[in-house]
């Protein structure tokens, strides 16, 4: 039996529980569409659209075939190399429905080859109702005044904190919408000791993230700072604002507050319980993390198998942001459904991008965990302990670019790899005394602009 007889068969078997348990999904009739109709969609592969969307979907639009475009193969490249090999599929394979990134939706939108969506919106106002508050806004922004995609779901972070801990030091609990400087203060308030051979750390920022360039890097993204400005020919990093970055950086990872990943510790370990707990923050060892809505599963498991050693008190913030601008944080949208602007079949497409975003949908997948994104229906980003997890879309998608090189699309993969390969030796060694914070600015804006210039 082929993989398409089994999807149908197991699309049978969904529709009829649909029926028998009164589901309620499906409820707008009226906007069915009855002609059999087959669309293209373009997803990572068959197996993980089915199981993500499609048999869903099919189980409710009977009459429209799904054909899915994979695009596997172009995971395995980056930057501008992956950007290509998917516009290299969508030229050659026309899907109906177009799976694309924040960046790629931005770029498609202004070469006008996406399809507006506003008119398909218009026709029901409940689309739009109850969804994460900006979201619309961005993705309308983003397409230049015209929504052109829509996204069931998104990626955030947030503070996590352990309750126990700051309750033991008398610290005072984190709170919404706090600063760079106010967090990596909280965090050294923390003592650096070990006690009863045990380290308590005041923050854990995330993997790969502990160097001082990566650690400056997040600060000066959620500050709206640049590297290069790559439309002027310019490097941008030997700045007072940039500076003030690096010393704060630097003296947070120098307090000792921060956990710092060894290759010892970014093991997977031999057991489930070591791969529970190799994480401080769910281990009790560190008093606050960075992170995303998964840890909150990595912390329900550790829960439930090892409730003596797993934090149990905890709940969580908004992460950092920018006095300037404190509405706004960073988002991430890589599930951005749109139709492709020469597709013939916009009205079936629409069915498609309609029913992933809707209500319906969102209940369903609810009562699944949260690894793969958060549901931009925010009645649903929610657990069974109340936390509070508001904190992952209280602040409003930032409308700056994801990252700290501005038009980061103009600038060669090459680039970026040799500047970020420079800017960890000479901030390192800023790190480690052996220069002046000026110099090692200097000496990398110097080098920086001479490799932008090649």
């Amino acid at each position: 039996m082929d993989k398409r007889r089994i999807y149908r068969s197991m699309i049978m078997l969904v529709a009829a529980l649909g029926v028998l348990t009164g589901c309620g999904i499906g409820n707008r009739e009226e906007n069915r569409i009855t002609e059999p109709a087959t669309i293209r969609v373009m997803y990572d592969t068959e197996e993980s659209f089915y199981q993500q969307y499609g048999m869903l979907f099919s189980a409710l639009h009977p009459e429209i075939e799904i054909e899915v475009v994979p695009t596997r193969a172009a995971n395995v490249e980056q930057g501008n190399q992956y950007r290509a090999m998917i516009e290299t599929i969508i030229d050659k394979e026309k899907p109906d429905v177009i799976l694309l990134d924040s960046a790629q939706y931005k770029e498609m939108s202004a070469e006008g080859r996406l399809r507006e969506l506003d008119a398909f919106v218009r026709r029901d106002p409940l689309v739009e109702e109850g969804m994460v508050p900006g979201v619309m806004d961005y993705l309308r922004e983003m397409g230049g005044g015209k929504l052109n995609g829509m996204t069931p779901v998104f990626y955030s972070k947030a503070i996590y904190y352990n309750k126990d801990l700051f309750d033991h030091y008398d610290i005072p609990y984190p709170s919404d919408r706090m600063s760079w400087d106010e967090l990596l203060q909280l965090a050294a308030r923390f003592p650096a000791v070990k006690e009863q051979d045990s380290r308590v750390y005041g923050l854990k920022i995330g993997s790969g993230q502990e160097s001082l360039y990566k650690l400056g890097d997040m600060i000066g993204h959620t500050l709206g700072l640049s590297f290069v400005k790559p439309a002027q020919q310019q490097v941008t990093v030997n700045t007072e604002s940039w500076k003030m970055v690096y010393e704060m950086a630097h003296k947070a990872l120098a307090s000792g507050a921060l956990y710092r990943e060894t290759a010892a510790s970014a093991a997977g370990g031999t057991t489930l319980e070591i791969f529970l707990l190799r994480d401080p923050f769910v281990a009790g060892k560190a008093a606050m993390a960075i992170d995303g809505s998964p840890l909150a599963d990595q912390i329900k498991q550790a829960q439930a198998m090892l409730p003596d050693k797993a934090v149990s008190n905890w709940d969580v913030v908004t992460v950092p942001i920018n006095p300037s601008d404190p509405e706004y944080g960073a988002y991430g949208f890589h599930q951005i459904f749109a139709i492709n602007s020469e597709s013939t079949k916009a009205e079936d497409a629409w069915a498609f991008i309609e029913y992933v975003n809707s209500e319906e949908y969102a209940r369903v997948r609810a009562k699944g965990n949260i690894r793969d994104g958060l549901s931009v229906r925010k009645a649903y980003i929610k657990d069974d302990q109340g936390h509070n997890l508001e904190a992952f879309y209280g602040l409003k998608p930032s409308k700056s670019e994801n990252d700290t090189y501005e038009d980061a699309d103009l600038l060669s993969d090459l680039f970026i790899s040799r500047f970020d390969e420079l800017a960890e030796s000479e901030l390192q060694a800023y790190a480690d005394g052996e220069t002046p914070l000026d110099k090692a600015l200097e000496s990398l804006q110097t080098k920086a602009q001479s490799m932008l210039e090649e």
